[in-house]
């Protein structure tokens, strides 16, 4: 349904991050969908600012890690224009030092 009404969420993840700093690829779209929340994992106790990339253009705000091994942190605002990632189309994240985390995404299918 338009806007994940009704919609069953989905969770994209990449787990085993140790730098980011390349802007790997969470996931390659299999369809359109939103993104309506997002979290990490800290793996280490090296702070960085990571946030998540939608094809080239920022999707998030950055998020500080923290230096706290094992926290769950939650993600940074989600940009409204930058919401929706196209079937196809690399959904990324991006960390502002080498650190060791573990990311997830929670999703909707949208038409």
């Amino acid at each position: 349904a338009e806007g994940g009404n009704g919609s069953v969420p989905v969770i994209f993840s990449k787990t085993g991050i140790t730098d980011a700093t390349t802007s790997p690829t969470i996931v390659t779209a299999p369809f359109k969908f939103r993104i309506i929340n997002w979290w990490l994992v800290s793996r280490d106790t090296t702070a960085a600012n990571v946030k998540l990339i939608n094809k080239t253009t920022d999707a998030t705000s950055v998020k500080a890690k923290g230096a706290t091994n094992d926290a769950i942190v939650v993600g940074g605002d989600i940009v409204a224009a930058q919401r929706d990632v196209a079937a196809g189309d690399a959904l990324k994240v991006n960390a502002s030092a080498a650190a060791a985390f573990d990311v997830f995404v929670m999703a909707v299918k949208v038409s």
